[in-house]
């Protein structure tokens, strides 16, 4: 979503040169992995997360997880990105939920899934995010509210799960952000932010993101902070709004 005005593989020096110790990669298997890890490395980049294969996104897929006749693909995909995981020494992979009803037989295939890919995740030390998607950005995705994601990480149960949550998807589906952080902050392993409501840089937004950074400060929150949105035109140009919060 960021530096989109330069080639994808360009992308890993420019991050750097920006300032950027991190990144997150949406669509990893058009490049092959040795590539991007030997990218990250000299750039001295971490990187924080990659996705779940997602399918064919210009078809409207968006992941398989709570797909119960979509079993296969969503193995497959787990196997996928544990070698693009490892290859480029990835934090975590966020598993989608897909297109589907919230109704039981999709909820159980969730679970399912999700503790599935857990052990997998988890045995090489990597951790599985599950993030819930606003219903206005993806239109009947299935994991669409934090609260749901919520009991679906208490029911899932295990120590690799974690909570991924976009200030930006909550405060659209919700509202409220300090006071859900707060709640879920045992739960939360990864966090984006994005201008609401149009997804742009976060100074061009009603909320108030020097006090979110505040109240997540004195929580002593350990993890990334991920900038997912969408630059009104070159990146680079409208970076000025991060200055304040690297003091």
């Amino acid at each position: 979503m960021m530096f989109r005005d330069y080639d994808f593989l360009d992308r890993f020096s420019v991050a750097a040169d920006a300032g950027f110790s991190g990144v997150e990669i949406l669509f990893s298997y058009e490049f092959e992995a040795d590539k991007m890890g030997a990218l990250l490395d000299l750039n001295q980049l971490k990187l924080c997360l990659i996705n779940l294969f997602l399918g064919a996104w210009d078809k409207g897929e968006r992941g398989f997880g709570a797909l119960p006749h979509k079993r296969e693909a969503f193995y497959n995909s787990v196997d996928l990105a544990l070698k693009y995981a490892r290859d480029m020494d990835a934090a975590a992979v966020h598993m989608m939920a897909g297109i589907a009803a919230p109704n039981d037989q999709n909820r159980r295939c969730y679970i399912d899934n999700a503790g599935y890919a857990a052990d997998l995740v988890g045995e090489v030390g990597k951790t599985l995010f599950l993030e819930p998607i606003s219903e206005p950005t993806i239109s009947g995705y299935f994991l669409n509210s934090t609260w749901q994601a919520a009991h679906l990480i208490d029911e899932i149960a295990h120590p690799a799960v974690k909570l991924q949550l976009d200030i930006s998807h909550h405060e659209i589906t919700h509202g409220d952000v300090l006071n859900a952080i707060t709640r879920l902050f045992d739960r939360i392993g990864h966090m984006q932010i994005s201008g609401v409501p149009d997804r742009h840089a976060p100074d061009i937004c009603y909320l108030d993101y020097r006090a979110i950074q505040s109240h997540i400060n004195s929580l002593e929150y350990e993890g990334w902070i991920g900038c997912e949105y969408l630059p009104i035109d070159v990146t680079k140009e409208g970076l000025s709004w991060i200055t304040p919060y690297q003091s």
